[in-house]
């Protein structure tokens, strides 16, 4: 009699402890037995994929298809916070403007670059890697060295000129008003 193990990496087949397999006659017996079902679950899997696909209609099983990619892309690919993008930022609009705050820890004034055209926004910066003294070694890092740009586009052109920018303990806070040709008029109305 065989007893069947299942956790949730893996299914495994083990022979009964009183076989009278060899053990190494046994080990190859587990392989096989544990490939025979790896490849019977793919067939499974791929049965009930295809019943979704006719169920459902093909084009829904391929937005499925694709926001399982997206989750796949976001977990292997995304910052330890599970950020897409990075610095993540918040942005407060105003009829006057827009204000724009991000964390930037460990940087320095001389590693940001702010460049504003029309109605986006492009933030750059370099964090420097940290020196190690000869003999020292990372036993854990997780937090990201280099280059980073991003850009977003704001609902109104910006009138660049005015843009003031604070960073202070690791914020960085823009101020970002909008052009004058870009802010709502009153119109009022005479009569006839």
């Amino acid at each position: 009699m065989n007893v069947v193990h299942e956790t949730p990496a893996t299914l495994q087949i083990v022979p009964n402890q009183k076989s009278e397999q060899s053990s190494s006659s046994g080990k190859e017996w587990i392989l096989t037995k544990t490939i025979a079902v790896t490849n019977l679950l793919k067939e499974v899997t791929t049965i009930m994929l295809l019943h979704r696909m006719t169920e459902n209609g093909l084009w829904n099983s391929m937005r499925e298809l694709d926001n399982m990619r997206q989750k796949l892309n976001q977990l292997l690919y995304s910052d330890t916070a599970g950020n897409r993008d990075f610095p993540a930022l918040n942005v407060w609009v105003s009829e006057n403007g827009a204000v724009l705050e991000t964390e930037l820890p460990g940087f320095e004034v001389s590693d940001i670059e702010i460049l504003v055209v029309n109605d986006v926004l492009t933030l750059k910066g370099t964090r420097q890697t940290e020196a190690l003294q000869e003999g020292e070694r990372y036993h854990r890092q997780e937090r990201g060295f280099g280059q980073f740009a991003r850009s977003i586009q704001l609902p109104f052109s910006v009138n660049a000129e005015a843009v003031e920018a604070k960073f202070e303990k690791g914020i960085l806070e823009i101020n970002l008003p909008r052009s004058a040709a870009d802010r709502p008029r009153r119109i009022s109305v005479k009569s006839a």
